[in-house]
C-alpha cells in the first residue's frame, strides 16, 4: 500500500496537469480562458477583446491572475484580431520576452504549433482524425521543411498532451513536472492558440 502510494505520488510530481475552460462572451471578437490545475484551483485568466481591456493593450491577450494582476502577454500579428492564424506570437513577461509559439496551419494539413520557452523546445502536433488531441514532443529535428507531416519526423513517445472533452469542449492538458519554471503561463498561451486555429477552421 506504501509503495503504491508513493508511485501516485511521484507520478503526480512528473506530470503537471491542467484544464482550460472557455467563457462564453457577448461580444462576438472577444475571448475569455480560465486555467486550472489538477486540484481544480483558478491560476490564469487569457483575457482578448473585452471592452473593459484599455486601447494601450488592443491586438494582444492579457494572462493575469484570478485577482486582475497581469503575468504577461501574448502579442498577436497586426491585424490578426486574435485568430490563431499562422505565424510566430511573442510571449512577454516581466517586461522581456519569454517565449515563442508558432502556428502551422495549412488547408488540408493538420494544424502544428511549435513552442520555445526557457530552455524547452516543443513540438505540439495533431491526429488526422482529431483535430483536438495534440501530442507534444520534445525531440525536435533542426529542420522540418523535408517532412510533409511533422508526425513523421518523431520517433519518441509524447511527454505531454492536450485534447478536448466532448462534455463541455474544455481542453486538458498535460506537461512534464518542473521542466518550465513557468508552466502555467505557457500552457494557457497555447491553449489560446489551439482554440483560434479550431475557431478559423470551422
Amino acid at each position: 500500500m506504501l509503495f503504491g502510494g508513493l508511485l501516485v505520488l511521484l507520478y503526480n510530481v512528473a506530470v503537471m496537469k491542467f484544464r482550460v475552460r472557455r467563457l462564453r462572451t457577448a461580444w462576438p471578437n472577444a475571448s475569455v480562458l480560465q486555467l486550472y490545475d489538477a486540484r481544480e484551483t483558478l491560476l490564469l485568466v487569457a483575457d482578448f477583446g473585452t471592452p473593459w481591456l484599455p486601447d494601450v493593450e488592443r491586438g494582444r491577450v492579457r494572462l493575469a491572475r484570478p485577482n486582475g494582476r497581469v503575468v504577461g502577454w501574448l502579442n498577436l500579428p497586426e491585424g490578426k484580431e486574435g485568430r490563431g492564424v499562422p505565424g510566430s506570437y511573442v510571449l512577454v513577461r516581466d517586461d522581456a520576452v519569454y517565449g515563442l509559439i508558432s502556428v502551422f496551419d495549412e488547408e488540408g494539413k493538420r494544424p502544428y504549433f511549435f513552442v520555445e520557452a526557457e530552455q524547452a523546445r516543443w513540438l505540439v502536433t495533431g491526429h488526422r482524425f482529431s483535430p483536438l488531441d495534440y501530442g507534444i514532443f520534445d525531440e525536435v529535428p533542426a529542420s522540418m521543411n523535408v517532412y510533409a507531416d511533422p508526425a513523421d519526423s518523431i520517433s519518441s513517445e509524447p511527454i505531454g498532451r492536450v485534447w478536448e472533452t466532448a462534455v463541455n469542449a474544455d481542453l486538458h492538458i498535460t506537461l512534464p513536472g518542473e521542466q518550465l519554471a513557468f508552466a502555467s503561463f505557457i500552457t494557457l498561451a497555447l491553449a489560446y492558440l489551439i482554440n483560434h486555429t479550431k475557431k478559423r477552421r470551422a
